[in-house]
């Protein structure tokens, strides 16, 4: 699959994570599987929007306020190799306490990676 092409607004919402080096795209454009991801409750009744660092280009996740579920919207697009290397990691141990397994399906299909440890660092992720 080609890379996505850049945003052609410079208006985009705010990073992950300070340092982190890419930028927002579609969900149909994002060449991976698994990344940054921000959802829109699509539920007529509920305006519900979030991020989740676990998001999953196939699967959904259910809303916290009304329980439908929404894949995302929008994914994250790492555009260096070395992105992650000059940035202190978030909290490991409060992301993978904080991840609702109940409302990720792909924890239901047996996919989501949050409690596979992380081969280079040791950490779960």
């Amino acid at each position: 699959m080609p890379l996505p092409p850049p945003p052609k607004s410079k208006r985009q919402p705010r990073r992950p994570f300070p340092g982190l080096v890419g930028y927002w795209v579609k969900r149909k454009d994002f060449p991976g599987l698994k990344s940054f991801g921000i959802y829109a409750c699509g539920a007529s009744n509920c305006s519900k929007r979030w991020g989740s660092a676990h998001a999953h280009k196939g699967h959904g996740q259910g809303c916290q306020r009304c329980e439908r579920v929404s894949l995302p919207d929008f994914m994250w697009y790492n555009t260096a190799e070395d992105s992650g290397r000059d940035r202190t990691p978030p909290n490991r141990d409060d992301e993978a306490a904080a991840h609702d397994r109940l409302r990720c399906m792909a924890c239901q299909a047996g996919v989501c990676t949050v409690d596979v440890t992380d081969a280079f660092s040791g950490v779960a992720i």
